[in-house]
């Protein structure tokens, strides 16, 4: 399986164990039903691995913790056991997952029946853990996203420091003029704490949409359009900023 990138370290040695789990799962199918059988597991989960991981790189311990319930399906004494004889493997006590306790009943008459049943009641498995996984994910995600809702239902996300060297390049670009106004501005970083404030032609960063720290959505404003904006777009507080949107302008 390609390589994937992690927020944590942690999330990503558990995926890996996730995926010795699915491999473990071959190696049962292989020992179990012969050679030809291996890759039941693995091959029908690989794309659903693939797409669904993508979203679940968080650092959520409650994800973790969903993924960890449905590791080691096997320990491997019963492996040890299992190439002895795969009789003995169904019946071994060192079966410890309880996916597995439906197939000790099995059989080994009808293999491909067999196979269907065991590779279906893992992927229904697994697909369970993944939307409970999911569901986890994008609830935590709202969360952070959605701190607080503006009006008419616009979310507000919470406001970063703007690292000095990026307020530089804003004011550089609009050319040390507020874009509502036009007047020209003296760049906050000139004046002291205490005279900034008290300055209306101070210069200030402004968020077009409230709370997005992307480089587009920064602006040029002077002390005074940017309390008169508020907390609001420049639709909702009736101010139209001389270049219109700034994505396709800022280099």
């Amino acid at each position: 399986m390609a390589q994937e990138k992690f927020y944590s370290q942690e999330l990503r040695l558990t995926y890996e164990k996730f995926e010795e789990t699915i491999r473990k799962w071959d190696d049962f199918i292989s020992i179990m039903f012969g050679a030809p059988f291996a890759g039941h597991i693995s091959r029908p989960l690989s794309e659903l691995t693939q797409y669904l991981w993508k979203s679940l790189q968080t650092e959520s311990s409650k994800i973790k913790v969903l993924f960890e319930e449905f590791l080691a399906p096997l320990q491997i004494e019963a492996y040890k056991e299992a190439y002895a004889s795969p009789e003995k493997l169904l019946k071994s006590d060192l079966f410890v997952h309880e996916a597995i306790e439906p197939y000790k009943a099995l059989k080994l008459i009808d293999k491909p029946a067999q196979l269907d049943l065991i590779k279906q009641g893992f992927l229904e498995e697994a697909s369970k853990v993944y939307e409970q996984a999911l569901a986890l994910e994008r609830k935590e995600r709202e969360k952070e996203k959605k701190l607080k809702i503006g009006k008419g239902g616009r979310p507000i996300t919470q406001k970063k420091d703007i690292a000095q060297g990026v307020r530089r390049r804003i004011y550089k670009h609009d050319n040390y003029e507020c874009v509502y106004c036009g007047v020209t501005i003296i760049p906050d970083y000139e004046l002291s704490a205490s005279e900034s404030p008290n300055r209306q032609n101070a210069g200030s960063i402004d968020h077009m949409v409230p709370g997005n720290n992307d480089f587009e959505n920064l602006v040029t404003a002077c002390q005074s359009c940017n309390s008169a904006k508020s907390n609001r777009t420049p639709e909702e507080a009736g101010l139209v900023p001389k270049y219109g949107r700034f994505s396709s302008q800022k280099k």
